[in-house]
This record gives structure tokens, sequence and C-alpha cells, in this order.
């Protein structure tokens, strides 16, 4: 059995892997690793007010973002909805998504990821933890963070 507590994991603090304003918090509870199906991605991110992660999108991956705290504006395939607490966004393969922080409160989000084949999942954990998803704009910036 493994028990692992989300809120003693340490976090990743920086901006996000997929661009966007700001400086958010990322963790992940569940890797890739930890997993035999598609899974790969059990985690939350909290989005300080004024953030945002940019809008992009993600081929062979799909995602469910779970709005735990506070609100925000999320944007997928250019249609754009205020969320709250409560709020569940699928996120399908091929599909466009971003979410802003536009409030005075910080935004907490459970983010549950899955790919879509297990060549892609396969495919994925070739890459080292830290650049999982990351787009290839913010991956020297990623770096250039990690070595501080």
């Amino acid at each position: 059995m493994i028990i692992r507590n989300a809120w003693k994991i340490q976090k990743d603090v920086g901006r996000s892997r997929h661009g966007g304003e700001g400086a958010i918090e990322n963790w992940h509870i569940f890797e890739s690793e930890d997993w035999q199906s598609n899974l790969t991605i059990i985690g939350f991110d909290i989005l300080p007010p004024g953030t945002s992660i940019r809008v992009h999108k993600h081929i062979h991956e799909e995602k469910l973002y779970f709005i735990m705290e506070g609100t925000g504006i999320m944007t997928v395939n250019g249609e754009t909805a205020r969320v709250g607490p409560g709020d569940a966004v699928p996120l399908n393969a091929g599909g466009s998504h971003g979410l802003q922080n536009d409030s005075d409160k910080p935004l907490l989000v459970m983010v549950i990821e899955c790919k879509t084949t297990r060549e892609a999942k396969l495919e994925s954990e070739k890459v080292p933890l830290h650049l999982r998803g990351a787009a290839s704009d913010m991956i020297a910036e990623i770096e250039k963070t990690r070595s501080t």
C-alpha cells in the first residue's frame, strides 16, 4: 500500500511549464511510474492572484481540472468561462486549454492527467520529471531556474 500526504510533498515554484504570467506552485502526488495504466499525474497547481497557465495543447494527453478553492477564467478550445470551487473541466486530447487567476485569492486546482496510448505514456517517461509536458520555449527557463 502506498500513502502519500498531498500537503507534505515539496512544491515546484516558478512559471508554468506551459508558459504564462507569474510564478505558480505545482506538485504531484503520483507520477506516471506509479501506475500500470495510462494515468500519468495526480497533482495540484496553486495560481496566486494575477498568475496564469498560458493556453496550450496536448496531443496525446487528456486532463481533468478540478477547482478546489478560488476562482478564475478557464479557456478551452477558444471558449472562456469563469470557474470556481467544485467545477470540474475535462480537457480532451488535441484541444487547447489555459487558466488565469484574475481574483485576489489563490486558485487551487487538482489536476488528473492520462495519456491516450500506452506508447505515448512510455515515451513521456523518457523525459526528466521536471520537463514533462513543458513547452519547447520554456525548457531553457526551467533549466535555468533549477540551477539557481
